[in-house]
């Protein structure tokens, strides 16, 4: 998770207030909670993820929406474990609900989610078995879900060369606004 690093150290020179909007570390019994919450471990990128960061603050000191934390491309914010177990059993139970054609398409039970914006859409790892799994995708709830990085190692590999050489990440490019990182969608 080198790329990781390079965007924690870019975000606290150019984006402080993003920056700022990290929680500290995981436990690892928390971290171990999601495995006992949803039925499936938690592949090594986000653990690893969690363990550096336990995503970032909803709320700011005011009790206002923490705009600085929706900082990852598409307007995205990290989760933390207990929202990361929110989120799924969420959106599973829904899933639940719907017809047989949405399920893999709109949401599938083996997707964990680790970030989401302020509507109910998020990005997901898919823990699938097979040439799936790994793979990071965007849960759109209104839409089909779709598949934008081979991994979390990629995303935040395109994220960092964004940041670092300039360029996008998938469709967006960065941009600060004030000392918070934003992401608006690239010209084609």
């Amino acid at each position: 998770m080198d790329d990781w690093v390079q965007v924690e150290q870019w975000l606290s020179v150019n984006a402080p207030a993003s920056y700022s909007a990290l929680r500290p570390p995981a436990q690892e019994e928390s971290i171990a909670a999601i495995e006992r919450a949803l039925g499936f471990p938690a592949c090594e990128a986000i653990s690893l993820l969690l363990c550096n960061h336990d995503g970032t603050h909803s709320f700011d000191e005011m009790g206002d929406v923490a705009t600085a934390s929706y900082f990852l491309p598409g307007g995205h914010r990290l989760l933390s474990v207990d929202e990361i177990i929110t989120v799924h059993q969420g959106l599973t139970q829904r899933l639940g609900t719907l017809g047989s054609e949405s399920f893999g398409h709109w949401w599938h039970p083996l997707w964990l989610p680790f970030a989401a914006r302020v509507s109910t859409d998020a990005l997901f790892i898919d823990h699938r078995e097979g040439d799936a799994y790994g793979r990071v995708g965007a849960f759109i709830h209104d839409d089909t879900s779709r598949i934008y990085w081979s991994s979390l190692e990629e995303f935040t590999r395109q994220m960092s060369a964004a940041l670092t050489r300039g360029g996008r990440a998938h469709l967006f490019s960065p941009r600060v606004d004030g000392s918070a990182l934003k992401w608006k969608v690239a010209r084609q």
